[in-house]
């Protein structure tokens, strides 16, 4: 089966390799089943959940500092957005800005998305849906 129409890019799922992923899933131990004397509830309170406890509170500039070149710009830009819930219409109002700092990209507005997603993954927004995001951080 090939995945991508380009060679090299591409990787080639044979039969022998699916045999052997079966293989080693077949012999993977099945899960043991613990039985706790007390009930799940006991063992773990529910305590209300605050949103704020999961904000990181060491400082923009010291996220700031760890970034560089669009993750960076990108970054300033959610930063200086006053709601800790945003929407990506707040973040593509500053593509003329971003746009004089990367003359050279021509597509702005999929590399905002792009790095958005970075941003995401390394933990500093929460993507909630329909285009609308969550800082994790608080503003100190």
């Amino acid at each position: 089966m090939q995945l991508f129409s380009d060679e090299e890019k591409a990787s080639t799922v044979t039969e022998e390799i699916l045999s052997t992923t079966e293989d080693i899933l077949a012999k993977v131990p099945k899960e043991k089943r613990i039985k706790f004397e007390k009930s799940e509830k006991d063992l773990f309170p529910k305590e209300p959940y605050e949103p704020e406890d999961d904000l990181y509170d060491g400082g923009v500039k010291t996220i700031a500092n760890t970034l560089s070149g669009w993750r960076l710009d990108t970054f300033n830009v959610v930063s200086k957005i006053p709601v800790n819930i945003f929407k990506l219409d707040q973040v593509y109002a500053n593509k003329q800005h971003l746009q004089e700092l990367h003359p050279e990209n021509r597509n702005i507005d999929a590399k905002i998305r792009q790095q958005l997603q970075e941003l995401r993954d390394l933990g500093l927004v929460e993507f909630l849906g329909g285009g609308v995001y969550r800082k994790l951080w608080k503003d100190v």
